[in-house]
């Protein structure tokens, strides 16, 4: 199943790229909830759904860009967000931070994730039972997250939605550096070795942090829920997150929790 992902999200990614380097207005439209989306967010769910649904006719597909896809709910389903960080995509002088994200949903948690950023050409992928891996252009390597090291811990936030809670938590926390990150890239960089801790106190729906969390679990990391701990489900109502604390090193946890 991992090498069919791997393919779809770059398939979408290299459509996308095409859209990307000739966007226009005319292609950015906004949804119901004030968000934009363009043609490339079609364009890629289509690439994406119809490959899913040649290979696993069986397992249901909710997608971001599908309202019709959001009622079906069971145990095992794909979710998928055709371009994760669209503000990304459409600012004309963005720094390419957005993604392909495909995820595997079992018994309501993910079990396998792809992440594909098509302008950087940067691949992850991560199995529960086989582990995580990235590509950024030398062939697949074994993802060693960053340790935990309390005197020197490096976050990653959001681009486009810091909070004053999260900058509470960042000082609480005594976090020595900060990257502002669009997108899934976020779980990403704490898969690489880059981060330590993502903390989002902002909502978020579940297709953004399913492939990423699925790749962070695979390589050892963690999410959790700030108040009790626990991770998070997927396939609730209106698929929306609550506040989660992504980190790359389970030992943070009982330091601080």
């Amino acid at each position: 199943m991992d090498e069919i992902l791997i393919e779809l999200a770059k398939n979408a990614g290299h459509h996308i790229m095409t859209i990307y380097q000739q966007l226009q207005t005319d292609d950015i439209m906004i949804k119901n909830d004030g968000s934009p989306v363009t043609i490339a967010d079609k364009v890629a769910n289509d690439i994406i759904v119809d490959g899913l649904k040649k290979h696993y006719p069986h397992i249901p597909i909710i997608s971001e860009e599908d309202v019709t896809s959001h009622h079906h709910v069971s145990s095992e389903f794909f979710l998928i967000d055709p371009i994760d960080g669209t503000k990304e995509f459409i600012k004309p002088e963005g720094s390419g931070d957005f993604t392909v994200n495909i995820a595997l949903i079992r018994h309501y948690r993910p079990v396998i994730g792809v992440v594909y950023a098509p302008v950087y050409q940067h691949l992850y992928i991560g199995d529960v039972h086989k582990g995580a891996f990235y590509d950024k252009g030398n062939g697949l390597v074994k993802a060693v997250p960053r340790l935990y090291d309390k005197n020197y811990l490096i976050a990653v936030t959001s681009k486009s939605h810091r909070d004053t809670q999260t900058n509470a938590f960042l000082k609480q926390h005594h976090i020595a550096d900060i990257m502002g990150v669009g997108s899934s890239l976020k779980f990403c960089l704490l898969v690489d070795g880059t981060a330590n801790i993502y903390p989002r106190f902002v909502p978020t729906s579940e297709w953004d942090t399913a492939a990423g969390d699925a790749i962070l679990q695979a390589a050892g990391g963690i999410i959790i829920t700030p108040d009790n701990c626990e991770p998070l489900i997927y396939g609730k109502k209106n698929y929306r997150n609550s506040d989660f604390i992504a980190l790359s090193d389970k030992s943070y946890v009982n330091d601080y929790w």
